[in-house]
């Protein structure tokens, strides 16, 4: 590889990025800056294109506290007989963001959550909560919590649900689907 060639070219800029990369994570995990802490709460059954979209805002943003609804959750949502199990849903999400490259721990944590606050009203650890127009008033709920603690209001963010040619998509149509197959 010759000075100025396309290769020495292209070998010195993936070095870069590469060391860039590995500088931006030992900078962070030596305390050199810290990342908004953002809350990402869902069912996840059957994850799906919505589903990636609303977790890739979240890493956009930074560390990602992922609130997976508990089974006793579902039991109100259309079709719950057809909802995952919490493990596997759990499960479907380890291995999808393991594949984006996301590292448990160091780039987000997976909690249960048991009831609509999950844990963001029991952590004070928290910058943000990533919401869609169907769950914003359950954010606004968490501000009010948070606020009569003593502990500072949530980041709520707010972004559209995803839509295909079908309309809105989501697991509900999805388990509809499957039922009439």
């Amino acid at each position: 590889m010759n000075q100025g060639s396309i290769e020495y070219d292209f070998m010195c800029s993936l070095l870069h990025s590469v060391f860039y990369w590995i500088f931006q994570k030992l900078y962070i995990l030596k305390g050199g800056c810290t990342l908004m802490r953002i809350i990402a709460s869902g069912t996840f059954d059957r994850l799906h294109d919505g589903h990636k979209f609303f977790l890739g805002e979240a890493f956009h943003r930074g560390f990602v506290m992922i609130g997976l609804c508990a089974d006793s959750m579902i039991t109100h949502k259309p079709l719950s007989s057809m909802v995952y199990p919490y493990e596997r849903r759990k499960k479907d999400l380890v291995k999808y963001l393991a594949g984006e490259r996301y590292v448990h721990g160091e780039d987000f944590l997976i909690l249960k959550i048991e009831d609509a606050y999950g844990f963001a009203d029991d952590r004070e650890d928290i910058d943000a909560i990533l919401v869609t127009p169907d769950v914003r008033e359950n954010a606004e709920k968490i501000n009010e919590i948070r606020r009569s603690k003593g502990w500072n209001d949530l980041e709520i963010i707010e972004i559209s649900l995803l839509k295909d040619q079908k309309g809105i998509i989501s697991s509900t149509r999805m388990r509809k689907e499957e039922k009439c197959e």
